[in-house]
């Protein structure tokens, strides 16, 4: 594991932990509120660290990340975080998984920078601990063709 500390928007102190090849295509991964970049540890514990780079990030007021007291409402300042852990990566082409709230946290980088507009993805989908995601239960599964 690579663990490193990024200065993000305003000065704020962004934790990343990176696992897999440094050479391999890298992952951002963004949890979700009132989270962690440890919501990711099925994933970089299974097989996906063998092929990936993946890039854990502790958004801004999150885990071991600066907890600033006021400045979560500025799309900017969410858009400079990653934008910042993708440059001390040099990870610019990056596939991004977003879960929940992370999801606008990645629509804000790529309405601010819209660098990678055509690579990311944000995603809601659960995922078991083997990091492969779960199928829907039958009752949210469409019947219609």
């Amino acid at each position: 594991m690579d663990s490193r500390t990024v200065a993000g928007g305003g000065g704020v102190d962004i934790r990343v932990d990176a696992y897999g090849p440094a050479d391999a295509r890298p992952v951002l991964m963004l949890h979700g509120y009132s989270q962690c970049r440890l919501a990711w540890r099925g994933q970089y514990r299974s097989s996906l660290a063998d092929d990936y780079r993946l890039l854990c990030v502790d958004l801004r007021g999150h885990g071991a990340s600066d907890k600033p007291r006021d400045a979560y409402d500025d799309p900017a300042l969410w858009a400079a975080d990653i934008e910042a852990v993708l440059d001390a990566f040099g990870a610019e082409d990056a596939a991004v998984v977003a879960w929940s709230y992370a999801g606008l946290v990645a629509l804000d980088y790529l309405a601010e920078r819209g660098r990678t507009a055509s690579r990311a993805s944000t995603s809601s989908a659960r995922c078991r601990a083997s990091g492969r995601p779960r199928r829907p239960p039958a009752s949210a599964r469409s019947t219609s063709g």
